[in-house]
């Protein structure tokens, strides 16, 4: 997923919710995804550029981030996740 899109599906969720009241969030999302591909090449060129910035300053505030997925793993048919936060 690019930072283009989660920046405009962050900008358009609320109002999206507001239009289609009840509708589960995978709905919603939809809903915008399908509204990102109608977007002109220009919209959409707006978007990545916000992306872009937005990039760069989460690099200059923090250099070191590398991504990290959580693996979830099953233990005695139970779902655990081996990043939770389990100190009890």
């Amino acid at each position: 997923m690019s930072a283009a899109f989660i920046l405009y599906r962050q900008h358009h969720h609320a109002v999206v919710v507001a239009e289609h009241p009840g509708k589960t969030n995978p709905e919603i999302s939809k809903i915008i995804g399908e509204q990102w591909r109608q977007l002109s090449g220009d919209e959409k060129a707006v978007w990545q550029k916000l992306g872009d910035e937005e990039k760069k300053s989460h690099l200059e505030r923090f250099p070191d981030y590398r991504y990290q997925p959580r693996r979830n793993t099953k233990r005695n048919g139970n779902d655990f996740q081996s990043n939770s936060h389990s100190n009890s």
